[in-house]
């Protein structure tokens, strides 16, 4: 889940190298230090603010380092980190990647999305935030676009690269001896058979559905809207016009909402289990639990499981609702 000119960029830089193969001396040694790909920083007032900038794997590695790439278990261990430090009382998620690997993609959002309940979880494209890398941004509780960001890109590409003629070119054949019928589908030294790539586009499809599903989960959008949009980008007004974000707005912008957002609910220090400061939420929201009540009374249920139970979650419902409203 890639932005396509970005994956195009990437098989042009790697393909040649990974097809030569890499030389002993360009590998790490055992003394480097290997700086996390994903680092956690704590503001003096409590914020922690996850930097994500790089294209997303499944799994850290050395070539992580060497390429910029961050990996979806670095993330976690970040949002982990800030969620288990009593003294961070919000969380914000700084974006900028083109997308990345489907592998561990919707684990991490789901996380994000849970971790919700915990502590405040402010997003912001930082400037772009496209494919998978929009997957996390969505899930976070309110989500900000500058007036140059783009997100979106909410589809799944698959590439298939036959080399069958540059291997002509070198004078090499290659013969596959295999049991299975389908075991080889798919591979680079052969031209790609139908059976394969509708095989291929099936997942694709799959994946596509469960990727606009989760964002209509985390955004209260419904699955048919966000197939609708196609894949495309979106950029500044027109991505809060969208329903692919909240507000237009900068990284600061984003620290300063959730500064507000964390002194309006009393300052506590909100809970992994909620406790205390769950209690002391509900009650300094008591208006908008009200109000929340009688949308759902005028909505149906679905409106309370599309916005959640926490009462600062529930106010920024009805907030993204209003706005819903106003856009219609």
């Amino acid at each position: 889940m890639v932005a396509p000119a970005k994956l195009d960029a990437i098989v042009q830089a790697l393909g040649p190298r990974l097809a030569s193969g890499f030389s002993a001396g360009n590998f790490p040694t055992a003394s480097q230090d290997i700086e996390p790909g994903c680092p956690m920083v704590k503001t003096s007032d409590g914020i922690a603010i996850i930097s994500v900038d790089g294209n997303l794997v499944y799994k850290s590695s050395w070539l992580s380092a060497v390429s910029g790439l961050v990996s979806y278990a670095d993330v976690r261990a970040s949002l982990d980190e800030a969620l288990a430090d009593p003294s961070v009382s919000g969380i914000l998620l700084q974006i900028d990647s083109c997308g990345g690997e489907v592998n561990g993609c919707f684990d991490l959002s789901d996380a994000i999305y849970a971790a919700r309940r915990a502590k405040p979880i402010y997003g912001v494209a930082a400037d772009d935030s496209y494919s998978a890398a929009y997957a996390l941004l969505s899930a976070c509780s309110r989500v900000f676009v500058s007036r140059t960001s783009g997100v979106g890109s909410i589809g799944v590409v698959a590439m298939h690269v036959d080399q069958s003629a540059a291997d002509s070119s070198q004078g090499l054949k290659y013969t596959y001896v295999f049991s299975g019928t389908r075991k080889v589908d798919g591979n680079p030294h052969q031209t790609l058979s139908t059976g394969a790539q509708g095989t291929i586009q099936a997942e694709c499809d799959r994946l596509c559905t469960l990727f606009a599903s989760s964002v209509g989960k985390y955004r209260g959008l419904s699955t048919g809207t966000v197939l609708g949009m196609e894949a495309a980008c979106f950029f500044g007004e027109k991505a809060v016009k969208a329903g692919l974000a909240d507000q237009v707005g900068t990284p600061d912008d984003a620290l300063a909402a959730l500064r507000g957002r964390v002194a309006g609910v009393g300052g506590s220090q909100p809970t992994l289990a909620g406790g205390g400061g769950a209690a002391r939420r509900a009650s300094a929201a008591a208006g908008w639990q009200e109000a929340f009540q009688r949308s759902v009374a005028e909505r149906g249920p679905n409106f309370g499981r599309v916005v959640g139970s926490d009462p600062a979650e529930e106010q920024e419902g009805l907030e993204r609702a209003a706005a819903a409203r106003e856009r219609r």
